[in-house]
């Protein structure tokens, strides 16, 4: 249920970049209002989601949940959950979403799709390498050797290439389609 959500704020975000940064700024603010108010109805209910999980998770009897969920809240990984999934990804958009600003600045609720996007790479960065550095037999870590064979991670330089690259990719793609795709003005309708 919390992957269907976190998509559906993903979407939500998208089309606030799209509005923001690609298409014409025009005088349809009641569109950009609804937009807003979705992703801000969106965002909050995620953020119930993950306030039910963790709290089941930290209060449950499943230590193989429980630790790097304890981890996440108040360890080594609560700058990144709380500073930027929570603060800046949800929080700070929540509170510049429902303002007028938003809805007569479409830029400005383009950059909270783009808070919005960041909080959830950041979610998804916390489902996956906490919950892999819990060592769930006795020994595991020293029962193999060799470079890869940690229950540390971090992404290497080519990860991070091949992510800023289908960033790019994905911005090329907006640019060129927000241009291909624009309404024909009355000049060329004519021909």
């Amino acid at each position: 249920m919390q992957f269907l959500l976190q998509s559906l704020t993903v979407g939500a975000a998208m089309l606030l970049i799209m509005r923001g940064f690609f298409s014409r700024h025009d005088s349809k603010e009641q569109r950009t209002a609804v937009l807003n108010i979705s992703t801000v109805l969106l965002v909050m209910v995620n953020l119930y989601c993950t306030w039910a999980y963790f709290s089941q998770a930290m209060t449950g009897n499943m230590p193989d949940i429980a630790i790097p969920a304890h981890e996440i809240v108040s360890g080594k990984y609560s700058l990144l959950f709380w500073g930027i999934q929570v603060g800046i990804g949800s929080i700070l958009p929540i509170i510049i979403l429902v303002g007028r600003s938003a809805v007569s600045n479409a830029a400005l609720a383009g950059l909270m799709g783009m808070l919005i996007l960041l909080g959830n790479a950041v979610a998804r960065y916390l489902v996956l390498v906490p919950g892999q550095q819990v060592e769930l037999l006795d020994g595991l870590s020293t029962a193999f050797n060799g470079r890869g064979l940690t229950l540390s991670y971090f992404p290497s330089v080519t990860e991070w290439a091949v992510a800023f690259g289908l960033f790019g990719i994905v911005v090329l793609g907006l640019q060129v389609g927000s241009e291909m795709f624009r309404p024909l003005s009355k000049s060329q309708k004519e021909f």
